[in-house]
């Protein structure tokens, strides 16, 4: 899924190329094999995100999204956050498709419940930076909560603990509401610390 979603990420920048130097032609197809890539991110994600669900409810005898497993092991908390993260990827890679895979519409609230089963500080800011995405980006969804207190308190915390999901889980909810300055400040932030030292052991995340 990361795959095809950083190709989808390089077709887009070669539609923009391609447009900004008006060859009609070549940014229609370009665009049809972006889309294209997103759908198989989309579905990949997406089964990731199934198979960390089923074999959480298999494993641990609850409904993800209404009951807090009692995990057993570090490892466990990680699949669900990752699988978790992978649910909200491919609803959104999905969207872009036009959903040509079919995600269900209701992965994005039922994520964000479940995300309040882990502990923020622990994971590095991630599981709150993911429910405040989900807030910033659907309709009506950030009534009552403060999007960008969460992100900045988020941010600070992976920053300390040296894994900077939450930024990048800002930059998507920003880029979803069109708020440029804030992509920007959030992308400049990610890259201006030179005091970061990334932890060993989570340096793909």
């Amino acid at each position: 899924g990361v795959c095809s979603e950083n190709q989808a990420i390089a077709e887009e920048m070669r539609y923009m190329r391609a447009a900004r130097e008006k060859r009609a032609d070549e940014a229609q197809d370009v665009r049809i094999a972006q889309k294209r890539l997103l759908a198989v991110a989309a579905e990949r994600q997406y089964t990731a995100f199934y198979r960390m669900r089923s074999k959480i409810e298999q494993k641990y005898f609850v409904k993800y999204g209404s009951e807090c497993p009692r995990f057993k092991r570090d490892f466990d908390e990680l699949v669900y956050l990752l699988g978790s993260v992978a649910g909200l990827q491919a609803m959104q890679n999905d969207i872009s498709a036009q959903q040509t895979v079919g995600v269900p519409t209701d992965t994005a609230p039922l994520v964000e419940k479940a995300l309040k089963c882990l502990d923020n500080e622990k994971w590095w800011g991630a599981p709150e930076a993911a429910r405040a995405a989900v807030w910033a980006i659907l309709p009506g969804g950030s009534e009552g909560h403060d999007v960008k207190g969460t992100f900045e308190n988020s941010m600070k915390i992976g920053e300390a603990k040296g894994v900077r999901l939450s930024h990048v889980m800002a930059a998507v909810a920003y880029q979803s509401l069109d708020d440029k300055a804030a992509v920007r400040q959030t992308i400049k932030r990610f890259t201006a610390n030179k005091d970061f030292k990334p932890n060993p052991d989570y340096r793909l995340i």
